[in-house]
């Protein structure tokens, strides 16, 4: 990969010719650093990169986590064992209506502001708070009180685990096709929504043992049984 300092974007691998073109074209325009010819990497795009003795890399946030936990007041929390609630607790309802004083509570809490730092956490290192983080951002647009609380949680859950490491086995990535294990996970709860009563699904995805991939989202249907859920849960 090439990171470049002007702006945050990834290239992946090109085959042919303009693998050894890009770098050379890209370097006339940006300041780059070509980690692929070598050179030791500490940090990609926010995300802090650390080798092991054993070849393993190890991958985190915590600085991110710590500069968004000072942003929003939030670093004397105190700390939460899980990023949620535990059953039907966790479920959280859609706004009906506000009194004056929710309203003008909700007026002045940075909401959207702290549920779009909670994206890039998510999808690059931190599939544990995935669930929770979807469960706030479906209120964007109307929360309230008890969607705040929620998302505090979180941050406090984040506060706990913030040195927590997604960690890439040396071993996982073998050129040779035929030792390498992919394997997928999923799961879903039937009509888990308490508004809508639909289920949620969760997939992962690990290769040679390494998490490469996750996803957690509400279905776009309902499902008439636990079967149609599971099936649509596979799709």
């Amino acid at each position: 990969f090439l990171s470049s300092r002007r702006r945050h974007t990834r290239y992946g691998t090109v085959t042919g010719v303009q693998t050894c073109a890009l770098p050379i074209s890209m370097q006339k325009q940006f300041k780059i650093t070509d980690y692929a010819r070598g050179g030791p990497i500490d940090r990609f795009i926010g995300v802090c990169v650390k080798k092991t003795p054993e070849g393993h890399y190890k991958l985190s946030q915590t600085p991110y986590i710590e500069s968004i936990l000072d942003r929003l007041n939030l670093s004397d929390c105190k700390p939460a064992a899980t990023p949620e609630r535990a059953g039907t607790a966790a479920k959280l309802r859609a706004t009906t209506s506000l009194s004056v004083t929710e309203r003008e509570f909700m007026r002045a809490v940075p909401y959207r502001e702290a549920v779009g730092a909670l994206f890039y956490l998510c999808r690059a290192t931190r599939m544990d708070i995935n669930h929770a983080v979807s469960e706030v951002a479906r209120h964007m647009a109307n929360p309230n009180p008890t969607h705040w609380e929620a998302v505090i949680r979180i941050y406090r859950y984040l506060k706990t685990t913030k040195d927590f490491c997604l960690v890439l086995r040396s071993d996982s990535f073998n050129c040779e096709i035929t030792e390498t294990t992919l394997e997928g996970f999923s799961d879903s709860d039937w009509a888990g929504c308490p508004s809508s009563r639909r289920s949620h699904t969760g997939w992962i995805v690990r290769v040679g043992g390494s998490l490469v991939a996750w996803y957690s989202k509400k279905q776009s249907t309902l499902a008439q049984s636990v079967t149609e859920e599971i099936g649509r849960a596979h799709v």
